[in-house]
């Protein structure tokens, strides 16, 4: 006599039962390489349009990249952080004086001071040699409020200048951050599905 679809489910789930001593919580360590390697094609990623578009910063943009592989009770969470400033890089920013690099950017300057980290950076970025100062803006532009003030240090007064011109021009809208996300995790899904399914068939046959 034929089975009713609730006599067939019990029936197989009194099977697995029986037999749980031989079933086994999935090896997720194919997962994480999957993960992992996928980070590694972002990151690979990264540094080929940061350094195509020219995107420099305070040098340590292409770099300063890491990542979590964080199990939860739902399933995995892949973690990535990337530098803070690089959203005003990718948005681009406003200047106090011209919104002609960023017009759509949610981000605008808003004082002609900048903290003594963000001017350590821009002095790292000068000191790296990959700079290129754009003369034209600091000579559109000026030097405002405290840069106008004199110094006997060519470094310091060159840096000056160029924090002057990047708050009142701004910074250019560069649109990176999401290209490079589609481009690394585009075929993600299906990587995952793959190594899911190779995990079944093994933990189904052995």
């Amino acid at each position: 006599m034929a089975l009713s679809i609730s006599q067939s489910q019990k029936k197989n789930i009194d099977f697995l039962e029986t037999t749980g001593e031989s079933v086994t919580k999935f090896d997720l360590s194919g997962l994480e390489k999957v993960l992992a390697d996928s980070f590694q094609l972002f990151v690979k990623n990264w540094g080929d349009i940061v350094n195509q578009k020219q995107i420099i910063a305070s040098g340590d943009i292409e770099t300063n990249l890491e990542f979590d592989i964080i199990e939860e009770s739902d399933g995995v969470r892949m973690q990535i952080r990337i530098p803070e400033y690089s959203k005003f890089v990718d948005k681009g920013v406003k200047g106090l004086k011209s919104s002609k690099k960023a017009p759509k950017s949610p981000y605008k300057f808003k004082t002609w001071g900048m903290s003594a980290e963000g001017r350590a950076s821009v002095n790292r970025w000068l000191q790296s040699g990959k700079a290129k100062t754009k003369v034209s803006d600091i000579k559109k532009y000026g030097a405002v409020g405290y840069e106008k003030k004199s110094t006997k240090n060519p470094q310091q007064a060159k840096l000056d200048r160029v924090v002057s011109a990047i708050k009142a021009g701004g910074i250019e809208t560069r649109n990176f951050i999401d290209p490079t996300i589609k481009k690394s995790f585009k075929d993600l899904n299906v990587k995952i599905a793959r190594e899911i399914g190779r995990q079944v068939t093994i933990q189904i046959t052995r």
